[in-house]
Protein backbone atom coordinates (compact mmCIF):
# COMPACT_ATOMS: atom_id res chain seq x y z
CA UNK A 1 0.00 0.00 0.00
CA UNK A 2 2.80 2.47 0.64
CA UNK A 3 4.41 1.82 -2.36
CA UNK A 4 1.24 3.17 -4.05
CA UNK A 5 0.78 6.35 -1.83
CA UNK A 6 4.49 7.61 -2.15
CA UNK A 7 4.17 9.80 -4.25
CA UNK A 8 7.71 11.51 -7.20
CA UNK A 9 7.45 15.24 -7.57
CA UNK A 10 10.54 15.89 -8.99
CA UNK A 11 12.83 13.74 -10.88
CA UNK A 12 16.48 15.15 -12.77
CA UNK A 13 17.73 11.92 -13.47
CA UNK A 14 19.10 10.61 -10.33
CA UNK A 15 15.92 8.15 -9.86
CA UNK A 16 15.56 5.01 -10.15
CA UNK A 17 19.26 4.18 -8.75
CA UNK A 18 21.04 1.62 -10.28
CA UNK A 19 23.17 -0.94 -8.03
CA UNK A 20 25.10 -1.58 -11.23
CA UNK A 21 26.59 1.94 -11.66
CA UNK A 22 25.88 3.41 -8.09
CA UNK A 23 28.89 2.57 -5.81
CA UNK A 24 28.08 4.34 -3.17
CA UNK A 25 25.37 5.81 -1.50
CA UNK A 26 25.62 8.88 1.54
CA UNK A 27 22.22 8.07 3.34
CA UNK A 28 21.55 11.63 5.61
CA UNK A 29 19.03 12.15 8.32
CA UNK A 30 17.09 10.85 11.36
CA UNK A 31 14.10 9.98 9.42
CA UNK A 32 16.01 7.21 8.09
CA UNK A 33 16.28 4.73 11.03
CA UNK A 34 13.01 6.32 13.60
CA UNK A 35 9.84 5.50 13.06
CA UNK A 36 7.66 8.80 11.80
CA UNK A 37 4.52 9.33 12.87
CA UNK A 38 1.62 12.24 13.35
CA UNK A 39 0.02 13.10 16.88
CA UNK A 40 -3.37 12.25 18.54
CA UNK A 41 -4.55 9.10 16.78
CA UNK A 42 -2.02 9.00 14.27
CA UNK A 43 0.39 8.29 16.97
CA UNK A 44 1.20 4.73 17.32
CA UNK A 45 4.28 2.58 18.64
CA UNK A 46 4.28 -0.27 16.08
CA UNK A 47 5.16 -3.51 17.40
CA UNK A 48 8.07 -4.42 14.27
CA UNK A 49 9.53 -1.36 12.46
CA UNK A 50 11.43 -1.91 8.87
CA UNK A 51 13.63 1.46 8.70
CA UNK A 52 14.37 2.72 5.28
CA UNK A 53 18.20 2.70 6.07
CA UNK A 54 18.85 -1.44 6.25
CA UNK A 55 16.26 -1.58 3.27
CA UNK A 56 18.33 1.14 1.31
CA UNK A 57 21.54 -0.98 2.65
CA UNK A 58 19.52 -4.58 1.49
CA UNK A 59 18.63 -3.61 -1.63
CA UNK A 60 21.41 -1.94 -2.99
CA UNK A 61 23.77 -5.46 -2.15
CA UNK A 62 27.48 -5.87 -1.06
CA UNK A 63 28.78 -4.28 -4.36
CA UNK A 64 27.19 -0.81 -2.89
CA UNK A 65 28.64 1.41 -0.21
CA UNK A 66 26.10 2.26 1.97
CA UNK A 67 27.13 5.37 4.54
CA UNK A 68 24.75 6.69 7.21
CA UNK A 69 24.90 10.12 9.06
CA UNK A 70 22.00 11.31 11.51
CA UNK A 71 22.56 15.34 9.82
CA UNK A 72 23.09 16.73 13.53
CA UNK A 73 26.55 18.23 11.83
CA UNK A 74 26.01 19.57 8.42
CA UNK A 75 29.27 19.91 7.74
CA UNK A 76 30.15 16.08 8.36
CA UNK A 77 27.17 14.76 5.98
CA UNK A 78 27.91 17.57 3.97
CA UNK A 79 31.28 15.28 3.42
CA UNK A 80 29.48 12.13 3.37
CA UNK A 81 27.52 13.32 0.67
CA UNK A 82 30.42 14.61 -1.29
CA UNK A 83 32.15 11.92 -1.46
CA UNK A 84 29.12 9.13 -2.71
CA UNK A 85 27.43 8.74 -5.74
CA UNK A 86 24.27 9.57 -4.31
CA UNK A 87 23.03 11.48 -1.40
CA UNK A 88 19.63 10.58 0.08
CA UNK A 89 18.49 13.01 2.39
CA UNK A 90 14.95 11.97 4.55
CA UNK A 91 13.58 14.90 6.39
CA UNK A 92 10.09 14.82 8.21
CA UNK A 93 7.45 16.99 9.65
CA UNK A 94 4.57 16.93 12.53
CA UNK A 95 1.34 17.26 12.42
CA UNK A 96 -1.77 16.46 14.71
CA UNK A 97 -5.13 17.15 15.28
CA UNK A 98 -6.50 19.43 17.68
CA UNK A 99 -3.97 22.42 16.64
CA UNK A 100 -2.56 23.80 13.58
CA UNK A 101 1.32 23.92 12.96
CA UNK A 102 2.36 27.65 13.13
CA UNK A 103 4.32 27.26 10.05
CA UNK A 104 4.94 24.71 6.88
CA UNK A 105 8.68 24.58 7.48
CA UNK A 106 10.33 21.61 7.89
CA UNK A 107 11.52 23.46 11.13
CA UNK A 108 8.13 23.57 12.63
CA UNK A 109 7.41 23.00 15.37
CA UNK A 110 10.72 21.88 16.49
CA UNK A 111 11.99 19.46 14.02
CA UNK A 112 15.89 21.19 13.64
CA UNK A 113 17.31 23.02 10.48
CA UNK A 114 16.38 20.47 8.46
CA UNK A 115 15.87 22.75 5.39
CA UNK A 116 19.20 23.97 6.04
CA UNK A 117 20.53 20.48 5.79
CA UNK A 118 18.89 19.56 2.66
CA UNK A 119 20.62 22.76 1.17
CA UNK A 120 23.80 22.23 2.34
CA UNK A 121 23.98 18.89 0.72
CA UNK A 122 22.62 19.48 -2.25
CA UNK A 123 25.57 22.29 -3.10
CA UNK A 124 28.16 19.77 -2.26
CA UNK A 125 26.24 16.81 -4.11
CA UNK A 126 24.25 17.62 -7.01
CA UNK A 127 22.70 14.01 -7.22
CA UNK A 128 20.95 14.80 -4.35
CA UNK A 129 17.94 12.65 -3.66
CA UNK A 130 15.09 14.16 -0.50
CA UNK A 131 12.78 11.60 0.88
CA UNK A 132 9.94 13.47 2.95
CA UNK A 133 7.81 11.59 5.41
CA UNK A 134 5.22 14.32 6.39
CA UNK A 135 1.91 14.27 7.32
CA UNK A 136 0.81 16.90 4.76
CA UNK A 137 2.01 19.81 2.41
CA UNK A 138 5.33 21.46 3.48
CA UNK A 139 7.32 24.08 1.79
CA UNK A 140 10.12 23.38 0.02
CA UNK A 141 12.82 26.65 -0.38
CA UNK A 142 15.53 23.87 -1.98
CA UNK A 143 13.78 22.08 -4.40
CA UNK A 144 15.34 23.80 -7.60
CA UNK A 145 18.48 23.01 -5.90
CA UNK A 146 18.05 18.98 -5.25
CA UNK A 147 17.81 16.34 -8.15
CA UNK A 148 15.03 14.09 -6.86
CA UNK A 149 12.46 15.10 -4.41
CA UNK A 150 9.80 11.75 -2.96
CA UNK A 151 6.99 12.26 -0.92
CA UNK A 152 6.32 9.14 1.54
CA UNK A 153 3.98 10.57 3.86
CA UNK A 154 3.97 8.77 7.38
CA UNK A 155 4.89 5.54 5.66
CA UNK A 156 4.19 3.46 8.40
CA UNK A 157 6.07 -0.17 9.73
CA UNK A 158 6.54 -1.52 6.27
CA UNK A 159 7.54 1.79 4.50
CA UNK A 160 11.31 1.35 4.91
CA UNK A 161 11.14 -1.66 2.13
CA UNK A 162 8.39 0.25 -0.09
CA UNK A 163 10.67 3.54 0.15
CA UNK A 164 13.27 0.82 -1.27
CA UNK A 165 11.61 -0.61 -3.83
CA UNK A 166 10.74 2.90 -5.08
CA UNK A 167 14.48 4.75 -5.00
CA UNK A 168 15.88 1.33 -7.18
CA UNK A 169 12.52 1.51 -9.25
CA UNK A 170 11.39 -2.11 -8.29
CA UNK A 171 7.89 -0.10 -8.45
CA UNK A 172 6.72 2.75 -9.77
CA UNK A 173 5.78 5.62 -7.28
CA UNK A 174 1.67 5.50 -7.33
CA UNK A 175 0.62 8.15 -5.35
CA UNK A 176 -0.85 11.43 -6.39
CA UNK A 177 -0.63 14.80 -4.54
CA UNK A 178 -4.61 15.27 -2.23
CA UNK A 179 -3.11 18.38 -1.78
CA UNK A 180 -1.31 21.67 -3.04
CA UNK A 181 2.07 22.07 -2.21
CA UNK A 182 2.48 26.33 -1.73
CA UNK A 183 5.72 27.78 -3.86
CA UNK A 184 5.98 30.10 -0.41
CA UNK A 185 3.84 31.11 2.63
CA UNK A 186 2.60 34.52 1.22
CA UNK A 187 0.61 32.05 -1.80
CA UNK A 188 -1.56 30.66 1.26
CA UNK A 189 -4.98 31.61 1.34
CA UNK A 190 -4.43 32.62 5.02
CA UNK A 191 -1.45 34.59 4.31
CA UNK A 192 -1.31 38.03 5.97
CA UNK A 193 -4.53 37.88 7.74
CA UNK A 194 -4.81 37.18 11.28
CA UNK A 195 -8.75 36.55 11.46
CA UNK A 196 -8.15 33.59 9.28
CA UNK A 197 -5.03 32.26 10.98
CA UNK A 198 -4.06 32.35 14.13
CA UNK A 199 -7.32 33.86 15.02
CA UNK A 200 -8.56 36.59 17.42
CA UNK A 201 -9.73 36.61 20.56
CA UNK A 202 -9.46 32.67 19.92
CA UNK A 203 -12.16 32.77 17.12
CA UNK A 204 -10.51 32.20 13.61
CA UNK A 205 -12.62 33.29 10.36
CA UNK A 206 -12.87 31.10 7.50
CA UNK A 207 -13.33 33.31 4.30
CA UNK A 208 -11.92 31.67 1.64
CA UNK A 209 -16.08 30.18 1.04
CA UNK A 210 -15.80 27.30 -1.85
CA UNK A 211 -11.75 28.38 -2.62
CA UNK A 212 -10.47 25.67 -0.72
CA UNK A 213 -7.08 24.51 -1.35
CA UNK A 214 -6.30 24.41 -5.23
CA UNK A 215 -9.65 25.71 -5.72
CA UNK A 216 -7.99 29.34 -3.86
CA UNK A 217 -4.58 28.67 -6.47
CA UNK A 218 -6.62 28.24 -9.86
CA UNK A 219 -8.76 31.30 -8.92
CA UNK A 220 -6.27 33.40 -7.95
CA UNK A 221 -4.10 32.17 -10.92
CA UNK A 222 -0.96 30.85 -8.36
CA UNK A 223 1.11 28.90 -9.74
CA UNK A 224 2.18 26.42 -7.05
CA UNK A 225 5.54 24.18 -6.23
CA UNK A 226 3.75 20.86 -6.70
CA UNK A 227 -0.04 20.94 -8.15
CA UNK A 228 -2.89 19.58 -6.48
CA UNK A 229 -3.77 15.81 -8.39
CA UNK A 230 0.41 15.81 -9.48
CA UNK A 231 3.02 12.71 -9.19
CA UNK A 232 5.69 11.66 -11.75
CA UNK A 233 5.89 7.76 -12.73
CA UNK A 234 9.02 6.10 -13.93
CA UNK A 235 7.09 6.18 -17.42
CA UNK A 236 5.00 8.46 -19.76
CA UNK A 237 1.44 8.70 -20.62
CA UNK A 238 -0.43 10.08 -23.13
CA UNK A 239 -4.54 11.05 -23.03
CA UNK A 240 -7.38 10.60 -25.87
CA UNK A 241 -9.83 9.79 -27.21
CA UNK A 242 -12.46 11.73 -24.93
CA UNK A 243 -15.62 10.57 -24.91
CA UNK A 244 -19.07 12.19 -22.75
CA UNK A 245 -22.11 9.78 -22.63
CA UNK A 246 -25.04 11.60 -21.98
CA UNK A 247 -27.90 9.97 -19.59
CA UNK A 248 -31.40 10.39 -20.31
CA UNK A 249 -32.72 14.14 -21.24
CA UNK A 250 -33.62 16.10 -18.48
CA UNK A 251 -31.13 14.06 -16.07
CA UNK A 252 -29.02 16.86 -16.48
CA UNK A 253 -26.58 14.53 -15.79
CA UNK A 254 -23.50 12.75 -17.72
CA UNK A 255 -23.71 8.47 -17.59
CA UNK A 256 -19.66 8.94 -17.87
CA UNK A 257 -16.85 10.16 -18.99
CA UNK A 258 -14.40 7.86 -20.76
CA UNK A 259 -10.56 8.41 -21.53
CA UNK A 260 -7.86 6.43 -23.52
CA UNK A 261 -4.83 6.25 -21.42
CA UNK A 262 -1.66 4.63 -23.38
CA UNK A 263 1.98 3.54 -21.57
CA UNK A 264 4.05 5.93 -23.80
CA UNK A 265 7.02 5.11 -22.18
CA UNK A 266 9.78 2.07 -21.95
CA UNK A 267 8.76 1.17 -18.21
CA UNK A 268 5.34 -0.32 -16.77
CA UNK A 269 4.02 2.01 -14.29
CA UNK A 270 0.80 3.90 -12.56
CA UNK A 271 -1.48 6.03 -14.73
CA UNK A 272 -4.13 8.09 -12.58
CA UNK A 273 -6.17 9.66 -14.97
CA UNK A 274 -8.31 12.52 -13.32
CA UNK A 275 -11.67 14.10 -13.96
CA UNK A 276 -12.13 17.95 -13.36
CA UNK A 277 -16.16 20.40 -14.07
CA UNK A 278 -15.75 23.62 -14.27
CA UNK A 279 -19.05 25.07 -13.54
CA UNK A 280 -20.33 28.34 -15.54
CA UNK A 281 -20.56 31.47 -14.07
CA UNK A 282 -23.62 33.24 -12.24
CA UNK A 283 -24.24 36.28 -10.77
CA UNK A 284 -23.81 36.40 -7.00
CA UNK A 285 -22.44 32.60 -7.40
CA UNK A 286 -18.57 31.88 -6.45
CA UNK A 287 -17.28 29.05 -8.15
CA UNK A 288 -14.01 27.94 -8.72
CA UNK A 289 -12.35 27.14 -11.86
CA UNK A 290 -12.53 23.46 -11.61
CA UNK A 291 -13.32 21.23 -9.55
CA UNK A 292 -12.37 17.24 -9.17
CA UNK A 293 -14.85 14.99 -10.34
CA UNK A 294 -13.53 11.67 -10.14
CA UNK A 295 -10.52 9.40 -11.05
CA UNK A 296 -9.15 6.00 -12.08
CA UNK A 297 -5.78 4.46 -11.62
CA UNK A 298 -4.96 1.41 -13.56
CA UNK A 299 -0.95 -0.37 -14.28
CA UNK A 300 -0.22 -0.46 -17.59
CA UNK A 301 2.92 -2.25 -19.34
CA UNK A 302 5.18 0.21 -22.13
CA UNK A 303 3.06 0.57 -24.90
CA UNK A 304 -0.24 -0.56 -23.70
CA UNK A 305 -3.51 1.18 -23.51
CA UNK A 306 -6.74 1.15 -21.37
CA UNK A 307 -10.12 2.72 -21.93
CA UNK A 308 -11.75 4.35 -18.54
CA UNK A 309 -15.36 5.36 -17.79
CA UNK A 310 -15.33 7.82 -14.38
CA UNK A 311 -19.22 8.08 -13.72
CA UNK A 312 -20.92 11.47 -12.99
CA UNK A 313 -24.09 12.09 -11.42
CA UNK A 314 -26.53 15.38 -11.01
CA UNK A 315 -24.40 16.46 -7.88
CA UNK A 316 -20.85 16.73 -9.53
CA UNK A 317 -22.65 19.43 -12.12
CA UNK A 318 -24.96 20.95 -8.98
CA UNK A 319 -24.06 24.23 -7.10
CA UNK A 320 -25.78 25.15 -3.67
CA UNK A 321 -28.12 27.82 -3.95
CA UNK A 322 -28.16 29.84 -0.72
CA UNK A 323 -31.30 31.02 -1.06
CA UNK A 324 -33.44 28.20 -1.64
CA UNK A 325 -31.48 26.16 0.46
CA UNK A 326 -30.87 23.63 -2.10
CA UNK A 327 -28.84 21.59 -4.81
CA UNK A 328 -29.41 23.25 -7.67
CA UNK A 329 -28.28 23.00 -11.83
CA UNK A 330 -27.94 26.00 -13.94
CA UNK A 331 -28.24 26.23 -17.36
CA UNK A 332 -25.18 26.66 -19.25
CA UNK A 333 -22.26 24.69 -21.03
CA UNK A 334 -20.46 22.36 -18.20
CA UNK A 335 -16.78 21.71 -18.97
CA UNK A 336 -15.22 18.14 -18.89
CA UNK A 337 -11.52 18.23 -18.20
CA UNK A 338 -9.40 15.39 -17.93
CA UNK A 339 -5.54 15.04 -17.76
CA UNK A 340 -2.51 14.01 -15.58
CA UNK A 341 -3.44 16.61 -12.26
CA UNK A 342 -5.39 19.94 -11.48
CA UNK A 343 -3.05 21.68 -14.01
CA UNK A 344 -2.53 19.39 -16.91
CA UNK A 345 -5.48 19.16 -18.39
CA UNK A 346 -5.23 18.14 -21.77
CA UNK A 347 -8.66 16.44 -22.89
CA UNK A 348 -11.37 19.19 -22.76
CA UNK A 349 -15.07 18.73 -23.56
CA UNK A 350 -18.28 20.26 -22.49
CA UNK A 351 -21.91 19.21 -21.48
CA UNK A 352 -24.86 21.14 -22.34
CA UNK A 353 -27.63 21.75 -19.53
CA UNK A 354 -31.11 23.51 -19.97
CA UNK A 355 -30.47 23.23 -24.04
CA UNK A 356 -27.39 25.31 -23.81
CA UNK A 357 -26.03 25.74 -26.91
CA UNK A 358 -22.16 24.66 -26.48
CA UNK A 359 -18.98 23.89 -28.54
CA UNK A 360 -18.67 20.26 -29.90
CA UNK A 361 -18.50 17.50 -26.93
CA UNK A 362 -15.67 16.60 -26.36
CA UNK A 363 -13.13 18.97 -28.53
CA UNK A 364 -11.92 17.16 -31.16
CA UNK A 365 -7.88 16.62 -30.23
CA UNK A 366 -6.42 17.82 -27.33
CA UNK A 367 -6.41 21.18 -25.90
CA UNK A 368 -2.99 22.83 -26.86
CA UNK A 369 -1.07 25.44 -24.94
CA UNK A 370 0.63 27.91 -26.33
CA UNK A 371 4.46 26.97 -24.49
CA UNK A 372 5.74 23.52 -23.93
CA UNK A 373 7.98 23.32 -20.48
CA UNK A 374 10.61 20.71 -20.55
CA UNK A 375 12.05 18.72 -17.76
CA UNK A 376 15.70 18.77 -18.21
CA UNK A 377 17.22 15.32 -16.94
CA UNK A 378 21.33 15.64 -16.10
CA UNK A 379 23.11 12.96 -14.99
CA UNK A 380 26.65 13.75 -14.77
CA UNK A 381 25.94 17.03 -13.10
CA UNK A 382 23.70 20.23 -13.46
CA UNK A 383 22.44 21.07 -16.82
CA UNK A 384 24.90 23.85 -17.89
CA UNK A 385 23.90 24.79 -21.68
CA UNK A 386 20.37 23.81 -23.23
CA UNK A 387 20.16 24.03 -26.91
CA UNK A 388 16.61 23.06 -28.74
CA UNK A 389 16.36 22.73 -32.22
CA UNK A 390 13.24 21.80 -34.90
CA UNK A 391 14.31 20.26 -37.33
CA UNK A 392 18.03 22.04 -37.70
CA UNK A 393 16.56 25.16 -36.53
CA UNK A 394 17.69 26.07 -33.22
CA UNK A 395 14.95 27.66 -31.21
CA UNK A 396 16.01 28.07 -28.17
CA UNK A 397 19.48 27.97 -26.35
CA UNK A 398 19.68 28.10 -22.29
CA UNK A 399 23.00 28.88 -20.18
CA UNK A 400 22.71 28.60 -16.40
CA UNK A 401 24.46 27.51 -13.69
CA UNK A 402 21.93 25.06 -12.98
CA UNK A 403 19.18 24.26 -15.37
CA UNK A 404 15.42 22.04 -14.78
CA UNK A 405 13.94 23.09 -17.05
CA UNK A 406 13.38 25.12 -20.96
CA UNK A 407 10.09 26.92 -21.72
CA UNK A 408 9.60 27.27 -25.49
CA UNK A 409 6.57 28.74 -27.70
CA UNK A 410 5.28 25.70 -29.26
CA UNK A 411 5.57 25.19 -33.31
CA UNK A 412 2.38 25.67 -34.88
CA UNK A 413 2.50 22.21 -36.52
CA UNK A 414 0.38 19.60 -35.52
CA UNK A 415 3.08 17.38 -35.58
CA UNK A 416 6.71 17.91 -34.89
CA UNK A 417 9.95 16.63 -33.77
CA UNK A 418 12.32 18.53 -30.97
CA UNK A 419 15.83 17.57 -30.93
CA UNK A 420 17.31 18.84 -26.71
CA UNK A 421 20.72 18.83 -26.53
CA UNK A 422 22.08 19.08 -22.90
CA UNK A 423 25.53 19.63 -21.62
CA UNK A 424 26.46 19.09 -18.12
CA UNK A 425 29.01 20.87 -15.81
CA UNK A 426 31.13 17.63 -15.98
CA UNK A 427 31.34 18.57 -19.55
CA UNK A 428 28.81 15.43 -20.82
CA UNK A 429 26.60 15.86 -24.02
CA UNK A 430 23.10 14.15 -23.88
CA UNK A 431 20.92 14.46 -26.65
CA UNK A 432 17.06 13.11 -26.58
CA UNK A 433 14.03 13.32 -29.51
CA UNK A 434 11.03 14.83 -27.93
CA UNK A 435 7.91 13.62 -30.60
CA UNK A 436 4.61 15.62 -30.99
CA UNK A 437 1.62 14.20 -32.71
CA UNK A 438 -2.05 15.61 -31.13
CA UNK A 439 -2.31 14.44 -27.57
CA UNK A 440 0.65 12.14 -27.31
CA UNK A 441 4.51 12.71 -26.78
CA UNK A 442 7.15 10.78 -26.49
CA UNK A 443 10.86 11.02 -25.84
CA UNK A 444 13.94 8.80 -25.92
CA UNK A 445 17.18 9.74 -25.11
CA UNK A 446 19.68 8.85 -27.99
CA UNK A 447 23.12 9.20 -27.06
CA UNK A 448 26.15 10.27 -24.49
CA UNK A 449 29.16 12.04 -25.62
CA UNK A 450 31.50 12.15 -22.61
CA UNK A 451 34.41 14.60 -22.82
CA UNK A 452 37.94 12.72 -24.38
CA UNK A 453 40.46 11.79 -21.43
CA UNK A 454 44.14 12.47 -22.67
CA UNK A 455 46.09 9.33 -22.29
CA UNK A 456 48.50 9.60 -19.49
Amino acid sequence: MEESAITMLQNHGALPLDSRRVHSIAVIGKPATTFVTGGGSGSVTPFAFADPLHAIEQRAGSGVRVSYDDGSNAAKATTDARAADVAIVFADDYYTEGADRACLTLECPNQGNQDGLISAVAAAQPRTVVVLESGGPDLTPWRDRVNALLEAWYPGEQGGPAIANVLFGDTDPGGRLPATFPGSASDLPTAGDVEKYPGVLDEVTYKEGVFVGYRWFDAHQITPAFPFGFGLSYTKFSYSKLTIASAPAGSGAAEGVGVTVTNSGSRAGWAVPQLYVGLPALPGVAEPPRQLRGFSKVWLAPGRSATLTMPLDDRAFSYWDSRTHAWRIARGCDAIAVGSSSRDLPLLGFVSQAGASCPASPTPGCRRSRTLRLAIHADNGPAVRVAVYVGRRRIKLVRNARITRVTIARPRSASFTLRVVVRTAGGVTVTSIHRYSGCSHTSVRTRARHPRRRRE
